[in-house]
């Protein structure tokens, strides 16, 4: 499953990014679709979009590489650097847009981020929406987001309480807990965070991460008290 993508990614990265377009363009070229969207591992198998070009900075360049999310490679560093829209979803509660971009592939390590697109095709803000790896199980998600009916924002992480780094290359299993954090679009099209919200911190495995039914939020983990 883990090459099948692979070689997918890199079949459309082959054949499209000879031809970037401008965020612009990739609001014509990528059709909006409605929300509430639940992120799955499958939800955009299948999916033609475009790779952008952007201003140095306009966009996060990390992807990263242990579970903490203090360690990651720098994609100027790469040869082919590459972000790659997907998708793009309307935002009932706001003039902009969302593009789900890939940033180019990192071997066994996968991060995407979720990019607001005000209509003249502006950047004007992005966060880390999804963040996974291979592992010996398949490929162990860290990271996954949702967009609910209003248009906000659910990024939902495994977060390790062990400040020792953990490699998503060589994911063991590690004590951390669930985080749900809710962005909402300030009146600029920042993302704004309105609600947090923690779970009970328990052993999470690399096996469990890999799961093809698993997904972040649906770990069935108890929320704590506030």
């Amino acid at each position: 499953m883990i090459m099948r993508r692979l070689i997918s990614f890199l079949f459309l990265l082959i054949f499209t990014s000879a031809y970037a377009r401008t965020p612009k363009e990739a609001m014509e070229r990528v059709k909006a679709i409605n929300v509430p969207f639940n992120a799955t591992r499958m939800a955009i198998d299948g999916v033609l979009g475009c790779s952008i070009e952007v201003d140095e900075g306009v966009l996060s360049r990390k992807i990263y590489s242990n579970a903490q999310l203090t360690e990651w490679w720098d994609m100027k560093d790469s040869s082919d650097m590459v972000y790659y829209c997907s998708l793009q979803f309307d935002n009932p509660s706001h003039k902009n847009n969302y593009f789900y971009i890939s940033l180019n592939d990192a071997g066994d390590f996968w991060t995407c981020i979720l990019a607001s697109v005000d209509p003249d095709g502006n950047i004007t803000d992005n966060i880390d929406a999804f963040i996974a790896s291979a592992s010996n199980y398949g490929t162990a998600t860290i990271m996954q987001y949702r967009i609910i009916a209003n248009g906000d924002v659910i990024i939902s992480r495994i977060v390790p309480t062990s400040s020792t780094s953990i490699p998503l290359g060589d994911l063991k299993d590690f004590h951390g807990y669930r985080q749900d954090t809710t962005y909402r679009l300030d009146q600029n099209g920042k993302f704004e965070i309105v609600d947090i919200v923690r779970f009970v911190p328990q052993i999470y495995t690399a096996q469990m991460l890999s799961a093809r039914d698993y997904h972040v939020w649906n770990g069935n983990e108890t929320p704590v008290e506030q």
